[in-house]
């Protein structure tokens, strides 16, 4: 019973210091501090994209990910914008 209730009262020491944004490491690159976001891949999905980190000279596939999310946001985002300044 002690190590349940140890092992609740560590649970809510973490909750409480991730939502501290102080804590949070700044990463470069960043203006802003960085919170962890999980992507489940399926094992085929993660095998298929390091496979594609591997051949396009990434050094991880999370950063090969990251790089894909920034540019399709980046472009993403532009359209918007692109469509708000030709409509209004």
């Amino acid at each position: 019973m002690k190590t349940n209730q140890s092992t609740k009262k560590i649970v809510a020491r973490l909750r409480t210091e991730a939502n501290r944004p102080e804590l949070w490491e700044r990463v470069e690159g960043f203006t802003s501090l960085v919170r962890p976001t999980a992507i489940r891949l399926t094992p085929t999905m993660a095998k298929q994209l390091n496979t594609l980190a591997t051949f396009h000279g990434a050094h991880s596939a999370e950063e090969l990910a990251k790089q894909w999310l920034k540019e399709r946001i980046t472009y993403e985002l532009a359209l918007i914008e692109k469509a708000r300044r030709q409509v209004g």
